[in-house]
């Protein structure tokens, strides 16, 4: 099983990116908080290439209309590794997402870090934390992936890809 912490410190070990585990780690941490902060006002939003977290709408027995949230892969992200999607059918989104604000994110970031950092080098670290959830999930050697993004868990075996939200 790949948890969390082994995903970031397979990154900071690669030599291919010039980011230490610690910066990642703050980079992860920032991208939770900021998309709690979105849920929290049921706003949209697009995590770069990985998803897109939405809030829906459905109506129970043609009364009440109850929002949830979504984590719905992007097609560019299943297609670069050849991944299967376990998501539901699509209901009315109630918001179109917005696109990651990287001046919030690196200044969330920053927050944790204690230290100033580039947004470029927060942009940086981002997508290899992607490409490297990617890279994993399409691994089928690497058995269960089960990373923690704080608001819910990616759970991934085989390819085939799915997202619990926490309660």
């Amino acid at each position: 099983m790949l948890t969390t912490l082994q995903l970031l410190r397979s990154v900071a070990e690669s030599g291919r990116h010039a980011v230490d585990l610690r910066t990642l780690t703050c980079v992860w941490e920032a991208l939770d908080a900021y998309v709690r902060h979105h849920m929290t006002h049921n706003a949209a939003v697009r995590i770069h290439k990985l998803a897109d977290i939405t809030t829906i709408t459905n109506e129970l027995a043609g009364f009440a209309k109850v929002h949830s949230h979504t984590f719905r892969l992007s097609q560019a992200f299943i297609a670069a590794y050849d991944l299967l999607d376990r998501r539901p059918k699509a209901p009315q989104l109630v918001a179109e997402p917005l696109p990651l604000d990287m001046q919030h994110l690196t200044q969330l970031t920053i927050e944790r870090l204690g230290e100033i950092i580039s947004r470029a080098a927060v942009e940086s670290a981002l997508a290899a934390i992607i490409d490297a959830i990617g890279a994993a999930c399409a691994d089928e050697k690497r058995g269960t992936i089960m990373l923690d993004f704080g608001f819910g868990r990616l759970l991934c075996e085989n390819r085939s890809v799915e997202f619990l939200f926490s309660k």
